[in-house]
């Protein structure tokens, strides 16, 4: 929290702005781009995300059948301009 308050942001902020980009990617007609799984069934959005703390967050994911996760760091340049990168991603097996 200090470390965010130190950059002159508040957690909401940070969530919101991370969580609004992820999902805001969302389309209806093709797999999101900050998702790196295509979808086998339909398109792959992300359909959930949490802040672990002040540089990782992780997403849940879906095509409506497969779901699975990825894992992001986040960062602010010196524009406060997010940068996300992917860490790892997994889907999971349909059983």
């Amino acid at each position: 929290r200090e470390y965010w308050e130190d950059q002159e942001y508040t957690i909401a902020q940070i969530e919101s702005l991370v969580v609004d980009t992820l999902i805001a990617n969302n389309k209806a007609d093709e797999d999101n781009p900050l998702v790196p799984l295509v979808g086998l069934e339909d398109t792959m959005k992300i359909d959930r995300v949490k802040l672990l703390n002040h540089k990782w967050a992780i997403a849940d994911i879906t095509d409506g059948i497969y779901w699975g996760q990825v894992l992001y760091s986040y960062s602010f340049d010196n524009n406060k301009t997010l940068s996300l990168d992917v860490i790892t991603s997994i889907l999971y097996s349909k059983k």
